[in-house]
Order: C-alpha cells, then sequence, then structure tokens
C-alpha cells in the first residue's frame, strides 16, 4: 500500500566521483555524471535499476527547465546517456506531476507511445520541483567550492540564474 507522503518523496542525487571532482578543479564542470532518481518510494533510476548518466550542467539546465515547463502545463524531458534513456515531467492536475523514465523519445513525448518497460510514477509537482531546486543549489556550490572561478562560467552562470528566477530569490 502507497502511504500518503510516498507522493511527497522525490530524491534526485548526482555521484560525485574523482574523476569529476578533478574535472571541474580543471575548469569543466559539463562532464559526464551518474545520476539517480527515485520518487513515490520507487527507484526511477538507481538502486537494482542502475544509474543514468549524462553532462552534468545540461541535465540542470534540463530538470529546471522541467519547472518551466509543468508550470506552463508543457512537457519536460530530459535526456541521458546520449539517448537511449529520456525521463519525462508531465502535469496531472493541478497539483501532482507523472515522472517516467522512458526508452525511446516517442515515448517521453507521449505515454501512449511508451514500452511496457517504462517506470512511471507520480509525485506532487511540489515535491518535484523541491527535489530539482535542491539538487541544483548542491550541484552549484559544490563545484564552485571545487573551482571557485566557475562561478564566472556562463552556463553554471546560467544555474543559478534559473535558480534565482524560478525560486523567486535574487542572488
Amino acid at each position: 500500500m502507497t502511504s500518503p507522503d510516498q507522493h511527497t518523496n522525490v530524491e534526485i542525487k548526482f555521484h560525485y566521483n574523482q574523476q569529476y571532482r578533478e574535472h571541474v578543479s580543471k575548469g569543466s564542470p559539463d562532464r559526464w555524471i551518474d545520476m539517480s532518481l527515485s520518487a513515490a518510494g520507487e527507484d526511477i533510476y538507481g538502486g537494482s535499476r542502475g544509474i543514468v548518466t549524462g553532462s552534468a550542467c545540461i541535465v540542470v539546465l534540463d530538470l529546471l527547465d522541467s519547472i518551466e515547463s509543468i508550470r506552463s502545463n508543457d512537457r519536460g524531458i530530459i535526456t541521458f546517456d546520449d539517448g537511449p534513456s529520456w525521463l519525462s515531467i508531465a502535469k496531472c492536475d493541478e497539483s501532482t506531476v507523472e515522472i517516467a523514465a522512458c526508452h525511446t523519445l516517442k515515448g517521453a513525448k507521449s505515454p501512449k507511445n511508451r514500452l511496457d518497460i517504462s517506470r512511471t510514477t507520480v509525485v506532487t509537482q511540489q515535491a518535484w520541483e523541491e527535489a530539482v531546486v535542491e539538487l541544483s543549489r548542491e550541484f552549484y556550490q559544490k563545484i564552485t567550492k571545487i573551482n571557485p572561478d566557475l562561478q564566472n562560467h556562463e552556463t553554471v552562470e546560467q544555474i543559478r540564474e534559473k535558480i534565482d528566477t524560478l525560486t523567486g530569490s535574487g542572488g
């Protein structure tokens, strides 16, 4: 049985290995990074399902864009592993979103085109937004702590600005 607070439980994690940290220290934050995601008590990526990988800054920007997409009733799509994996985020109603790990781009764009093995769950929109912002802030803080010069990196600045815009904070 699903407990009500499982629908408010979303956890997105980047797994920062030594090689990634070394790239960041040399000024290259947009390298491949492993990510796991669990929602509503289910492993979407990670655990026994295996992790996904993607270019760190691009994944963060796509995740932040997913918030803008669902706020305007569009679908957010994040691409992992250069295409064999997609994450689709779409509004269900005024307070919930569907998160779907898809194995085809067609399936990410439309639920009717999904394979039976696609992993889908529903969580509150607030839980999704909070998890994305938390991951994004943690990412920004971690990479700028490793390499403070990255605060002036164009893509890293974009991430900070998007976080500020979405949360209404100013810097």
